[in-house]
C-alpha cells in the first residue's frame, strides 16, 4: 500500500482508489460521497489589511497558500 496526497490517474491504473476533495473530471470514474469535511483558512492581520477580507471562494482564487505535499512545504 502506498499512500500519497498527489492526484493519481485512476484510469491509467496509477492507483486503485482515491479519496479526493473534489468531484473527478475523468469520464468513466464512479464517485461516491463518503462524508464531508470542514476546512479552515488562516491569515495574518497584515495580509488581510493588504488584500482585504475574502467574502467568497472566488476572492481566494489568486491568493498564495501553503500546504504539505510529500513532506515538502509548498508556497
Amino acid at each position: 500500500m502506498d499512500a500519497s496526497d498527489e492526484v493519481r490517474d485512476l484510469l491509467r491504473r496509477e492507483a486503485d482508489i482515491a479519496i479526493r476533495h473534489a468531484q473527478p473530471t475523468q469520464p468513466g470514474l464512479i464517485a461516491r460521497r463518503i462524508g464531508s469535511l470542514r476546512g479552515r483558512i488562516y491569515a495574518t492581520r497584515r495580509l488581510l489589511d493588504e488584500v482585504g477580507m475574502p467574502r467568497s471562494f472566488a476572492d481566494l482564487a489568486h491568493q498564495d497558500f501553503v500546504g504539505i505535499n510529500n513532506t515538502q512545504a509548498l508556497i
